[in-house]
């Protein structure tokens, strides 16, 4: 089993995701060097937006939860 290197790793926070949405995603792309990133996300992370998107009026997170659904 090899070893994958990772540049930076981020774990979502669900406020941070409310307001900016999936476009936010974007920030965690490494263009340079063979390195990527790595975006863990926590399954209470998605059960924290579709509480959002059921609560609320702010569409980020029903934009966060389709941009993810899509990637899966």
């Amino acid at each position: 089993m090899s070893e994958k290197t990772y540049h930076e790793i981020f774990v979502p926070f669900t406020d941070v995701y409310n307001i900016g949405g999936s476009e936010v995603f974007k920030e965690f792309q490494r263009e340079k060097g063979d390195e990527k990133n790595l975006v863990v996300v926590p399954f209470h992370f998605i059960e924290s937006l579709k509480r959002l998107t059921n609560d609320s009026l702010i569409g980020g997170s029903e934009d966060v939860l389709k941009f993810l659904k899509r990637l899966v």
